[in-house]
């Protein structure tokens, strides 16, 4: 029930949005979805034998050049999706519902074919999660409400001005972050057909261009971030423990609306320090913060959409490893807004939220604001 009423919502909102900006640009996409859950743990309890069939429904804006990045970032696509996906075996893992926010930008691009990277994040709903009763197989997810992210690969062919065949391959990821264990998550990688409509077509006259250089105006700058995220630790249904998080870095604008950064982050983990604590592993309150601490150094490329910008992060745990940490790589998915800039020299403060991970294993959802400098 609470998944239609989110349906409804969303519905609603891009219905009364296209009344109201006109519907030259928009589509609508409806697409089946074929798949089948990855074991990426051999923790996970429970087979993984069925087919994932989902459908989704995604309502779509084309932009065409109504601001300068627009052009700049090969006039990609903006979009909400609403998702539904039977993920396996019904009592055991359920049914997902889910929406979210995404972003298409286009690698390949010609009259009536055209081939695009879409990543998208928001907030999924499963029927099914760990259960000390009813459900103790389940040990992927560990709540009703999770994040989804999704990536995709999809090619597009224009049957008509009105009507696209699009067709490719498509990745979910479902997890909750660690905010409620047991948290391995479910990865579901799939095949996707659909067909995409066009109340009023985009034509290639519709699409405006600037005589402004693409080139950055400032190519170095600065960047700093605190987050917060919460996770259970060790125990199910025990207590949920904050991680801190900083960050500083230097960033260098290849473009306008590109820039790779680098720099380092800290985070301390209080769950790692009170559970050190506890089993004795650390004797000291000192010793217990250095444990519970980590240094990290990243890299990243940020793409720029007017305020919006995505992020994609890999990096790597320095010095001695840090306790409870068993893998050295992690990766993490940035979502950001920036505010109109500020003040001498010229900043500008962002919110966002992020996931890390590794490689398939969530660690943490968090929240944050920073600056840009």
């Amino acid at each position: 029930m609470r998944g239609r009423f989110i349906f409804f919502l969303g519905f609603l909102f891009f219905a009364t949005t296209l009344v109201g900006q006109g519907l030259k640009g928009w589509s609508v996409e409806s697409s089946l979805l074929y798949g089948k859950i990855i074991k990426h743990t051999p923790k996970i309890n429970f087979p993984v034998d069925h087919v994932s069939l989902g459908g989704e429904l995604a309502f779509k804006w084309n932009t065409y050049g109504r601001k300068a990045w627009e052009e700049h970032q090969r006039y990609p696509t903006l979009g909400l999706n609403f998702l539904y996906y039977n993920i396996g075996e019904r009592s055991t893992l359920g049914q997902a519902v889910a929406f979210f926010p995404n972003i298409s930008i286009y690698l390949f691009r010609k009259e009536k074919l055209d081939f695009n990277f879409q990543v998208g994040t928001g907030l999924a709903y499963l029927t099914q999660h760990f259960d000390r009763l009813e459900n103790t197989t389940n040990n992927a997810i560990g709540s009703n409400f999770n994040n989804i992210t999704s990536l995709k690969f999809i090619v597009g062919y224009q049957l008509s001005p009105k009507w696209h065949l699009k067709g490719g391959f498509n990745f979910t990821h479902f997890s909750n972050g660690a905010a409620q264990l047991p948290n391995f998550g479910i990865n579901i990688p799939a095949a996707q057909i659909g067909v995409k409509y066009f109340p009023s077509p985009v034509a290639k006259a519709d699409y405006q261009h600037y005589d402004i250089s693409k080139k950055a105006v400032k190519k170095w700058g600065m960047s700093m971030h605190l987050k917060l995220a919460y996770r259970e630790h060790i125990s199910i249904g025990g207590p949920k423990y904050p991680i801190y998080i900083a960050s500083l870095g230097a960033f260098y604008h290849t473009t306008k609306v590109n820039r790779f950064l680098a720099g380092f982050e800290y985070e301390f983990n209080r769950s790692v320090y009170n559970f050190g604590l506890h089993v004795t592993e650390f004797t000291t309150k000192a010793e217990a913060r250095l444990g519970a601490s980590r240094i990290l150094a990243f890299a990243a490329h940020e793409f720029l959409f007017g305020r919006w910008s995505i992020q994609l992060q890999a990096g790597t745990y320095l010095g001695s490893f840090s306790y409870l940490t068993n893998f050295i790589i992690y990766n993490k998915l940035h979502a950001r807004y920036y505010f109109p800039a500020i003040g001498k020299p010229k900043t500008k403060f962002y919110v966002g939220i992020c996931l890390k991970s590794h490689v398939a294993d969530a660690e943490y959802i968090a929240l944050g604001f920073g600056a840009a400098l």
